[in-house]
């Protein structure tokens, strides 16, 4: 995860191009584009960047 994207896993892979909606923990859902597939795990470019701070408090909460 960063301030611009996001790779997670997906229920099915999706073609590169495709629009979805992130919904991520203390955020409203996100506007984003699939960039990459690679089977069940998808990299997804943010329409809008995300705020440094909300970044480093969710990675805080939530470490991986």
């Amino acid at each position: 995860m960063s301030l611009s994207g996001v790779a997670c896993e997906a229920l099915k892979g999706m073609a590169a191009g495709t629009q979805v909606r992130l919904t991520l923990p203390g955020l409203m859902a996100i506007q984003a584009k699939v960039i990459w597939n690679d089977c069940n795990i998808v990299g997804c470019e943010f329409s809008t960047m995300l705020n440094p701070a909300g970044l480093q408090n969710m990675l805080t909460r939530f470490p991986a």
